[in-house]
């Protein structure tokens, strides 16, 4: 299959690697797949957006002292705020097409908000799905809104959105 059929997608975590991911593929001359997919994803481990604070009350599932220290083990010896484990600190010039779905009760929905900003600096082409009132990889769960966004996810996969 060549890569300009192919969906790099992930959620939360998978998100980073997602994202992370194509942006090294690039970096290394690679082509690059024809999409990129983003379920609620974790693009800086820093958690340091200030922003973050008045989201911490309403999610359910993510704090960020806990998103932070699991970023400080994923990041190892490098600093956290380096492209390779924060995404969002890289260049995005270069990369396929991005579709990010985020919730607005979800902490990383600041940042989610923060890439979807750096994508329309950067011209990068970033069709943007946010949905009011759920929490951080709500398709994952059997709520009603999980059926829409299942819905828009194949559709962006498919190539009818973007």
């Amino acid at each position: 299959m060549s890569p300009g059929r192919l969906t790099v997608m992930g959620d939360s975590a998978g998100g980073n690697l997602a994202l992370s991911l194509v942006m090294q593929a690039r970096q290394a001359g690679l082509p690059q797949p024809a999409r990129l997919v983003l379920v609620s994803p974790c693009v800086d481990v820093s958690c340091d957006d200030p922003a973050m604070a008045k989201l911490e009350r309403d999610d359910p599932i993510l704090a960020p002292e806990g998103v932070r220290e699991a970023g400080r083990l994923y990041a190892g010896g490098l600093d956290p705020r380096d492209p390779v484990v924060s995404p969002l600190y890289g260049s995005l010039r270069g990369l396929a097409p991005i579709a990010v779905f985020t919730g607005t009760l979800d902490i990383l929905n600041v940042d989610a908000h923060r890439l979807k900003d750096r994508a329309r600096q950067e011209g990068v082409s970033l069709e943007w799905f946010e949905y009011p009132g759920m929490m951080h990889v709500w398709p994952l769960y059997s709520l009603p809104e999980f059926r829409r966004a299942v819905d828009e996810i194949v559709a962006v996969i498919e190539g009818s959105r973007t």
